[in-house]
This record gives structure tokens, sequence and C-alpha cells, in this order.
């Protein structure tokens, strides 16, 4: 008698093209590669986060975002949103939530789906809107990365931004 065994592979790759079949599916950041914006931050408090846009070749379903490098500072709640077909109606960094600076009537805002389960079309993009909680200032942020699955392979991407909450910022 025979006995058959079922093996499950599951592959996760971060970067890491040759090994994962080609090139990432999904590429976020923002236009101008990296940058380390400074933000005065007083006290701690909520933040409203959106410099990010995320830019589909192929289809996938977000995963989970997760912040890399973030000392004193956490994710409350992540969204993408539509472009809306103008220009970006939240900077990149508002204080409060929604933030101070945010046009809460535009697209973006108003366009926000939670991200986790999203799923983006080839070609498709979208803006990372973002809650955080500055726990403590000084506070930075590395980056983002957003876990994805493009068929059956999981996959994750990371932004190029850094971010700094200090009581001054400038020279």
């Amino acid at each position: 008698m025979r006995r058959l065994r079922a093996v499950a592979v599951v592959v996760t790759c971060a970067g890491a093209a040759v090994a994962c079949g080609g090139p990432p599916a999904l590429d976020v950041g923002q236009d101008g590669g990296e940058s380390t914006p400074c933000t005065s931050a007083s006290r701690p408090g909520d933040w409203t986060v959106a410099n990010h846009t995320a830019d589909a070749s192929t289809d996938l379903e977000i995963e989970e975002l997760e912040l890399v490098g973030a000392d004193g500072v956490r994710l409350e709640e992540s969204s993408l949103s539509t472009l809306g077909g103008g220009p970006t109606t939240i900077p990149g960094t508002s204080p409060g939530w929604p933030g101070e600076l945010v046009d809460v009537d535009g697209p973006i805002w108003r366009d926000r789906r939670p991200a986790e389960g999203e799923t983006m079309t080839k070609g498709e993009s979208r803006v990372l809107v973002l809650r955080v909680v500055v726990e403590e200032v000084p506070a930075t942020l590395e980056g983002i990365r957003v876990h994805y699955r493009s068929g059956w392979r999981g996959r994750a991407a990371d932004t190029s931004t850094r971010i700094e909450w200090r009581e001054t910022c400038g020279l």
C-alpha cells in the first residue's frame, strides 16, 4: 500500500527577484527617491502620513502594512486610496487624524479603504494613507513595508522615505 504525502510550500520574497521568478509586482515609494523629512512635533499624538504611492505591475492583494525601523512611533491604521485624478491633497505628514492639513473633502481622504485585503489591478496606482501614533519625541520611521500576494507568491516591498519627528527642525 502506497502512502501519499501532501507538502505545502509558501515562498515569501522580499527584493529577491531572481530567486522568486521575476521583478516585484508592487513598487512603493516617492517620486524623487530617498528623503528624510523632519516634522516638528512638540508632543506625542496621532499623525497622518500619506506621501507614498503604490504602483502594481500585476494583479495583487495587500496582506499587511508594517513600519520599518520605528522608534517611538507605531502604526495605528493603514488604508489605500485612489489618486483622485488630481494633485495629492494630503501632504507627507500632518498632525492629527485626519491631519490638520488634510483636505477631508478631497478624493484621497474620501476614497480611503482599509489596506489589508484590498486588491490592486495591473497598472493601478494608489496612495498609502497611514495613521501613526508618535509615542515620544524625538521619533523616527525608516520606512513602510507592504506585504502582498501576487498569484501564489507572498512578497514584500519597502518605501524609501525616512521620517523624523523632533521638537525643532532645521540647522
